[in-house]
């Protein structure tokens, strides 16, 4: 498993490559919280694997759309507005089409949102969040007529199974 990936995706493929079938030992190693979240990364890289046969099997892989985007580009015909913003997406993919915030140059904005999330906060230090075993549930007092029809409901039962 390479340990610079910081992707959870990365780590669990890395997982799966290596022979990790437990969902436990996956969520340790991809670093998420539970095992419900490498479940549902699992389901969209599978979702994601779908989509990417789907446009594969229908003829639209990237040679085609770079084909399509340099066409509108290049074309004579199209106006400049459509031709600048062919020229924009082409930046975007090669992750060129900002480059005004050097903290982020060259990152996926996912990535730098989460590591964002991960600094000390002195904002957040100030909201003091309770553990489930903090909270104490305390149950209404059921109303006497939900009472009521609760031993009719119990005292017809009884009567059905009486009578077969």
């Amino acid at each position: 498993m390479t340990d610079e990936s910081t992707n959870p995706e990365d780590r669990i493929m890395d997982a799966i490559r290596g022979g990790v079938r437990d969902p436990e030992e996956m969520r340790r190693l991809s670093g998420l919280p539970t095992v419900a979240a490498v479940q549902r990364t699992v389901d969209k890289m599978s979702i994601r694997r779908d989509y990417h046969d789907a446009l594969r099997d229908n003829g639209m892989t990237l040679d085609w759309m770079a084909k399509g985007i340099k066409d509108i580009a290049d074309s004579p015909t199209a106006r400049d507005s459509v031709r600048l913003t062919a020229f924009r997406t082409l930046l975007g993919s090669l992750g060129l089409d900002r480059m005004d915030d050097i903290a982020v140059q060259g990152k996926d904005w996912e990535e730098t949102l989460l590591r964002l999330a991960k600094q000390d906060d002195p904002a957040r230090k100030a909201i003091e969040m309770k553990s489930p075993e903090d909270y104490e549930v305390k149950a209404p007092p059921t109303p006497p007529e939900v009472s009521a029809m609760r031993q009719a409901d119990h005292a017809t039962a009884r009567e059905m199974r009486q009578d077969v």
